[in-house]
């Protein structure tokens, strides 16, 4: 309790404390924040922003739903059970135990629930979850304990389907002046995006990219949300992650025309067009990764079952070559003529497969922003002699003179991908001067 001399200053102090204990629950400087709901009672307060994360930092039609809230559980004391007030009020995380917005108010479902009334409920100790539920995560166990309480977390391929989810633990040793709790929210999961530029002198040179993911990724893992990290015993489910586009399974074929993107010296951009902010979640992960050697005859170079690459499939133009790496038009292929494009009457463009390799090492609750220079050093190493048409599905006919696995411009220089790392809220488009 604070003695102070006079009303100006109790008041001054009360609008300073009360705007303090309201920065809270995401850390991201891009947050918006907001006083809410200052109790006067001695029930448990939470006192949230009224958007757990702006939709400039993550606009996933998923996460963007009516059931926007967070689930709370609590320890006290040296109990191991989640806490139970002296009216049989639990916070558990289950049944009403969410933290929501209820007509413009926010608070607990089961509402009510209060602090210790002596000094053996102390510490207190909150664990919370954002979202509530989602298809993308599962608490585990079922019915978890104060001791065991984790997220089975799956990455969905595409990243329409993604979300960003957070967790915090706080604690306190004494019931908090105005009964409210600060709780610092993090992301757990990684955030990466791509930048595609051109590295040719003539401004009027253009890349036209189909297609952009990681190959041999783990899209599983469990988050410990007692201790607040990833648990050590290794992802599992590696697989692809589109981020613009898909690749087409040579299995399936595609029949439907898949959008293309140009880049150029003047047009340079982040790369999903038309939303900056769409982002990839990914776990924090280290894994295979596809290290090419020089001088290694193929298929050696070629990436091995479960490594993990980046990998483009695109087309460029110079001013002077509109066939410089893959093909304006099927037409212009020396081997058009008596081939199975030809058969099918395909006279679309035709697009090169490229791998390349990346920094592989990520850390949770961090951004990474790939650049990806087009044609670049080598143009990436080919990942397929075949070109591909508008739909993204393999031809017959192949790269003049690619040999798999090899640089597509000779060269004995090859690319690797190093990100830019930041905190999750940094705009890294600004700090890029993409903007």
């Amino acid at each position: 309790m604070y003695y102070l001399k006079n009303f100006k200053n109790m008041t001054k102090r009360f609008i300073f404390s009360v705007a303090a204990i309201a920065i809270m629950l995401v850390s991201c400087s891009q947050n918006d924040q907001e006083v809410v709901n200052i109790p006067t009672s001695d029930a448990i307060s939470l006192n949230p922003s009224t958007a757990v994360t702006r939709a400039s930092v993550t606009n996933f039609n998923t996460l963007q739903t009516s059931t926007d809230g967070f689930r709370v559980y609590a320890t006290s004391g040296a109990l191991t059970a989640w806490y139970q007030d002296a009216d049989g009020k639990r916070i558990d995380g289950n049944n009403h135990h969410k933290w929501d917005n209820v007509s413009g108010k926010w608070g607990f479902e089961y509402p009510g629930v209060k602090w210790p009334t002596d000094a053996s409920g102390y510490p207190m100790t909150f664990w919370a979850i954002y979202p509530v539920s989602h298809t993308a995560m599962t608490i585990a166990p079922t019915n978890p304990t104060s001791t065991d309480l984790s997220l089975n977390v799956t990455i969905p391929a595409h990243l329409d389907n993604q979300i960003d989810i957070l967790s915090t633990k706080g604690s306190t040793n004494v019931k908090p002046a105005t009964a409210n709790l600060s709780l610092n929210f993090k992301h757990i999961l990684s955030k990466v995006n791509f930048k595609v530029s051109t590295t040719e002198n003539d401004v009027r040179d253009s890349a036209f990219v189909q297609a952009v993911g990681f190959n041999g990724i783990y899209n599983a893992n469990n988050f410990n949300v007692i201790s607040q990290g990833w648990n050590g015993n290794g992802h599992t489910g590696k697989t692809e992650f589109n981020y613009y586009n898909r690749f087409i399974p040579e299995s399936t074929p595609n029949n439907t025309i898949l959008e293309v993107v140009k880049f150029n010296n003047i047009e340079d951009a982040p790369f999903y067009p038309g939303a900056t902010d769409k982002n990839m979640m990914l776990l924090p992960q280290s894994p295979d990764m596809w290290k090419p050697q020089v001088g290694v005859t193929p298929p050696g170079n070629l990436p091995k079952t479960g490594d993990a690459y980046v990998r483009v499939m695109y087309r460029f133009e110079l001013t002077t070559d509109k066939d410089y790496i893959g093909f304006r038009s099927a037409l212009d292929h020396p081997d058009y003529e008596g081939s199975e494009a030809q058969d099918k009457g395909y006279v679309g463009p035709l697009f090169v497969l490229a791998g390349y390799t990346y920094e592989g090492i990520w850390v949770e609750g961090k951004g990474f922003m790939y650049n990806i220079p087009l044609p670049g050093t080598s143009g990436g190493r080919l990942l397929d002699e075949r070109l591909y048409d508008d739909k993204g599905n393999p031809t017959d006919l192949t790269l003049p003179g690619g040999e798999e696995g090899e640089p597509i411009i000779t060269t004995d220089e090859y690319i690797h991908l190093i990100p830019v790392v930041t905190e999750w809220g940094d705009d890294i488009e600004k700090d890029l001067g993409i903007n």
